[in-house]
């Protein structure tokens, strides 16, 4: 009985995702079972796997096929992130860390999101759903984010409610025509140039899928009239799977992709009783680059800080 319905699972599961595949090219994912296929496509790819080797001890060639062929179908985008990582230091003095969080407006722990900022250092924090009194408890911290004594730059923007904080200065930039809510634009300057920094909260693709994507859209086509440098990152609300992630990857760099290992998700957090109870299931947080940086290490730090997201950190720099 038992094997019965593991292969009836095998092949509805199988069927499903082939129809689901289908789908996505034809329709795209205005349809919402496409949306969801989605976001569970790495979890496929796990459940495939063992099905795959069963089916192959059972004797089920037919199964055994179609089961490889989706799994390669699901696995394949993310097989170079379980490859070996050569964590090469920057061969430069012109290395900058970067470190994106969404912090939560509910998070009650915010002296928990000032010791990760100490942790890792930054040479330029992007944070999202940042509060005037998250904000406040990092600007009374802020002299010993570097321990060196003096106070990081901060930019914050309460209307959009991010902030941008570094150890060099920074600026409103002014890059972007007609920026309504999307991004907090602001300029960094480095000791070696000028750095654009688009602080990104994108919509969530649960109420509009269009939107999210007219938005990495926009994103994309400013970011190729720009000469300076440019570090895109935050919140996309948005997997790999996705055609806004898409949009964005074919023109910029996703540092995670680059450098890092694992499926690196960020989203929900434990702070989720329900769904964030298993540990984060999506990839949704990301730190994407102009052509300028090369990337020397990507990761998702395993902190939980009240926030319903984990950071992202890289460390890149600059292409002389």
């Amino acid at each position: 009985m038992a094997r019965k319905f593991l292969i009836v699972f095998s092949w509805l599961l199988s069927i499903a995702f082939l129809v689901h595949w289908a789908l996505r090219w034809l329709a795209g994912e205005h349809l919402f079972v496409v949306f969801v296929f989605n976001i569970l496509i790495p979890w496929l790819a796990l459940v495939f796997l063992p099905l795959t080797l069963i089916a192959v001890i059972l004797g089920k060639r037919l199964l055994g096929t179609v089961l490889s062929l989706v799994f390669i179908l699901a696995f394949y985008p993310y097989a170079p992130l379980f490859l070996p990582v050569h964590s090469n230091l920057p061969t430069t003095e012109k290395g900058i860390r970067i470190l994106s969080f969404n912090i939560w407006r509910h998070n009650a722990n915010y002296e928990a999101v000032v010791a990760v900022i100490k942790q890792y250092r930054p040479d330029i924090a992007i944070l999202q759903e940042v509060s005037p009194e998250a904000i406040g408890i990092i600007r009374s911290t802020g002299a010993t984010i570097y321990g060196d004594g003096y106070p990081p730059k901060i930019l914050y923007s309460e209307n959009l409610q991010r902030a941008v904080i570094s150890r060099y200065d920074v600026a409103p930039a002014n890059s972007l025509p007609n920026n309504k809510r999307l991004v907090q634009d602001v300029l960094v300057q480095t000791p070696y140039t000028r750095i654009i920094i688009w602080n990104i909260k994108a919509s969530t693709p649960l109420r509009d899928r269009s939107t999210q994507l007219s938005e990495a859209e926009f994103l994309v086509r400013h970011s190729r009239n720009l000469n300076l440098p440019l570090i895109v990152a935050g919140d996309f609300n948005a997997t790999e799977q996705s055609a806004s992630y898409d949009t964005l990857n074919r023109y910029l760099q996703d540092a995670f992709h680059r450098a890092g290992w694992g499926f690196g998700f960020t989203f929900p957090s434990r702070v989720r009783r329900r769904i964030g109870v298993f540990g984060p299931l999506a990839r949704i947080d990301h730190i994407f680059l102009s052509a300028h940086f090369s990337v020397h290490k990507a990761k998702t730090p395993k902190i939980f800080t009240g926030s319903d997201h984990l950071p992202v950190f890289a460390e890149i720099s600059l292409i002389e």
